[in-house]
């Protein structure tokens, strides 16, 4: 049952956001490790901007390193742009990320990289 149908429908009642928030952060921290989503992101990056794969794994790393410096309001931009949904259920979360979302991270990080140089 979705929460569309009226909350009395709903199989999941309330559940505090910072709950979720903390498992989407979670679920995409682990994800950006994945080979899947780096070649994904590699390819990517590679047809738009003609990056080298490891300039994407070292960007990739980059930013699992950074994410603890990040302000709030960075973080919650970046998920925004990663995550194109979230779908929760009884006995899971599902995080469906963005493959452009991706890219712009590693453009992002390229020009940080650039201007710091």
């Amino acid at each position: 049952m979705e929460v569309r149908n009226g909350f009395s429908e709903c199989e999941i009642r309330s559940v505090p956001a910072s709950e979720v928030e903390e498992a989407v952060v979670a679920q995409v921290r682990a994800l950006l490790r994945t080979p899947e989503i780096i070649a994904q992101t590699w390819a990517a990056a590679r047809d738009d901007a003609n990056v080298p794969e490891r300039e994407v794994v070292k960007s990739i790393t980059d930013f699992e390193l950074l994410w603890d410096e990040f302000f709030p309001a960075e973080q919650a931009r970046f998920i925004r742009l990663f995550v194109e949904r979230v779908d929760l259920s009884l006995d899971s979360i599902e995080v469906r990320l963005r493959a452009e979302g991706l890219q712009t991270l590693v453009e992002e990080l390229r020009t940080r990289e650039a201007e710091a140089a």
